[in-house]
């Protein structure tokens, strides 16, 4: 599936690679500031968490809920039907962390993800929104670390 199909742009791309720039950023310099006098934690393993937290797996589920299954099963059900379906299907996904985060991911990844999609035709959209929403949880993590 070439990324005009879901709707990707070289633009987007150029967007994407400044946000992911900027929170690493910010996330590095508080888990810096919050571990320098113990240096328990490892700037590789910072780095590779952090890839797989803001860029790998919003792109991974972004595309594989809103890129390949959205269009077909709103074909199939209806927009709002195929919106729900999906937006539960991800929320599933999401099973072994507490509900509040399954509906939180319902809603904001699913529904408003779904929408966003439909509405902008970009795949770019809801997957800045995946990635910000990856972002706050983690510094919300690094403050309860």
């Amino acid at each position: 599936m070439s990324p005009e199909v879901i709707g990707a742009k070289n633009f987007d791309l150029y967007w994407l690679a400044i946000l992911i720039a900027i929170q690493y950023s910010i996330l590095l310099i508080c888990l810096y500031s919050k571990n320098s006098e113990s240096g328990s934690i490892s700037i590789f393993w910072m780095l590779g968490y952090f890839s797989i937290t803001l860029i790998f797996w919003p792109i991974i589920e972004t595309v594989f809920y809103l890129g390949m299954m959205l269009i077909p099963t709103s074909r199939m059900f209806g927009l709002i039907k195929g919106a729900i379906l999906i937006s539960s299907l991800q929320a599933l996904s999401h099973f072994n962390y507490n509900s509040v985060e399954v509906v939180i991911t319902f809603i904001i990844f699913g529904l408003l993800g779904s929408y966003l999609y439909i509405k902008s035709k970009r795949i770019i959209v809801p997957l800045l929104v995946h990635s910000l929403i990856n972002f706050l949880v983690l510094m919300r993590d690094i403050k309860s670390f």
